[in-house]
């Protein structure tokens, strides 16, 4: 398999994504009445800086502000406002926010090739010249929630580091491992579950049968705390700042959000919340998070890419809110290798796939637009 990335192939499926999205944006204001959480827009991203945008934008203005028992923006880690802080003086936030998201969803295409074109991804090469790594570009470029890696959101961010600190962590450039697993820990508080595929990586050579260490490289163990330093960084600046170094933790409560077992999101007490459609909706996405993964441990893939789907999956379900798990498993890099291998292994199934992603990508842009309840 060749190792050098179609970069113009990219770039081009990467416009016409984008294309697609700013086109259903476009169609989709006419489509249903607007909802009643935001006011008539003054300007065209008024549409695009809603519900989380506007945190991220709070912060970029004025840094962080907290009223106790009240939502805040604390809940929001900083690299991602940071960079776009640096860019501000280019002119308004708001599109520097988006030109920052475009640039990282991008160079997150090419990462997410490279990874998945390395021969110990775990990909079967069965006689077909259709390539995973091109397929599953494709498919991560037109998600259902793609519309979320390209405003001011930290999605596209997020999928970058992620990727970077696994692909690095295989190639055996630690040093950019550690500083991509760090930033994505000042990114997200998922970014610490790193930590495992960081921790398999590197011990994959020590653990082998044929080359047992008895000792613990504690170097291996340094590296795998990467992440948890970034989040420690938030947690010092909270901490000097507002007195409390896990406020971006306790304030979820005002979301509702809580720590619990996985399985209790599920029952009926906690999903009785949600109307029909929206609880429908997540149980979809979630359904397909699922079998994918479970799809790739039968198949085999690669082994921290399964440990890292299954621990972010566990750790979404714990929050006890089912809202926004169709973009948190967006940024879920697996389960698009396993994804794209049912694609070309599957060729009767392309045409409903390829209709219910666009349906469900319009529904998306067309609920975000118009203001509804979808984060």
């Amino acid at each position: 398999m060749s190792l050098r990335t179609p970069y113009f192939r990219i770039l081009l499926l990467f416009l016409l994504s984008r294309l697609f999205v700013a086109g259903c944006a476009f169609v989709s204001r006419g489509v249903i009445e607007p909802s009643k959480f935001f006011g008539p827009p003054n300007h065209w991203l008024d549409y695009v800086t809603r519900w989380d945008a506007s945190w991220y934008i709070s912060i970029v203005v004025d840094g962080y502000q907290h009223q106790p028992g009240t939502q805040s923006n604390v809940a929001f880690f900083p690299l991602y406002p940071l960079i776009v802080k640096a860019f501000a003086w280019a002119g308004d936030v708001r599109i520097v926010g988006m030109v920052v998201s475009n640039l990282c969803l991008l160079l997150a295409s090419f990462v997410l090739w490279a990874l998945f074109a390395r021969r110990d991804a775990g990909i079967r090469e069965p006689d077909t010249k259709d390539s995973v790594p091109d397929i599953a570009v494709a498919l991560f470029l037109f998600n259902p929630v793609t519309l979320f890696f390209s405003i001011m959101y930290t999605e596209s961010l997020f999928f970058l580091l992620t990727t970077s600190t696994v692909l690095a962590a295989q190639t055996g450039r630690w040093g950019l491992a550690f500083a991509a697993a760090f930033a994505a820990g000042t990114t997200r508080s998922t970014g610490l579950l790193l930590a495992l595929p960081l921790f398999v990586e590197y011990y994959r050579v020590s653990l082998h049968p044929f080359r047992w260490e008895r000792r613990i490289d504690l170097r291996g163990l340094f590296l795998s705390s990467a992440p948890a330093l970034g989040v420690l960084a938030f947690a010092l600046h909270l901490a000097a700042r507002f007195g409390d170094p896990l406020l971006f933790s306790s304030v979820q409560r005002t979301w509702k959000r809580a720590l619990v077992w996985p399985w209790q999101t599920l029952t009926p007490e906690y999903l009785r919340v949600y109307a029909p459609f929206y609880l429908g909706w997540f149980l979809f996405f979630l359904a397909v998070g699922v079998l994918l993964i479970g799809r790739g441990m039968l198949t085999r893939i690669r082994w921290s890419y399964s440990v890292l789907g299954i621990a972010m999956i566990l750790l979404y379900l714990s929050s006890g809110r089912l809202e926004s798990i169709p973009r948190y498993l967006s940024v879920v890099f697996p389960l698009y290798l396993v994804a794209a291998e049912f694609w070309r292994d599957r060729p009767e199934f392309r045409p409903a796939i390829a209709c219910v992603g666009g349906i469900a990508g319009f529904l998306s842009v067309t609920l975000f637009i118009n203001g509804y309840w979808f984060t």
